[in-house]
C-alpha cells in the first residue's frame, strides 16, 4: 500500500490549514470556546467552513470523503480547536 499523500489530498489539507488560520483561529481568539455557547458558536463556525460531517454521505449533507482523507484533513491546526471542544460542556439541545 502507498500511504503518500497524494495531491487531492494535500490539497484538502492545505484547504483545512487556510480556514483555520484566516478563519478559525481569529475566531477562537476572540471567544470563550470553552464555554457550551462558544463551542456551539466554533462548532456552527466550522460546519459553515465545511469541516464537520466531511466523512458522511453527501446524501445526508457531508462531503463524502473517504475516512483516511477525512483523518487528514484536520491535521495539526485542528488539534487547539479538538482540545477546546473536548473540555466545553456538551451544548444544550
Amino acid at each position: 500500500m502507498d500511504f503518500a499523500i497524494n495531491a487531492r489530498q494535500q490539497e484538502l489539507i492545505d484547504s483545512a490549514k487556510e480556514v483555520y488560520e484566516r478563519k478559525l483561529k481569529p475566531f477562537c481568539d476572540n471567544h470563550d470556546v470553552h464555554t457550551a455557547d462558544g463551542t456551539r458558536k466554533l462548532r456552527l463556525e466550522m460546519a459553515h467552513y465545511g469541516l464537520l460531517g466531511v466523512n458522511m454521505p453527501e446524501a445526508l449533507g457531508g462531503s463524502g470523503l473517504p475516512l483516511l482523507d477525512t483523518l487528514l484533513r484536520p491535521c495539526r491546526p485542528a488539534i487547539r480547536l479538538s482540545a477546546a471542544l473536548r473540555t466545553a460542556p456538551p451544548p444544550a439541545l
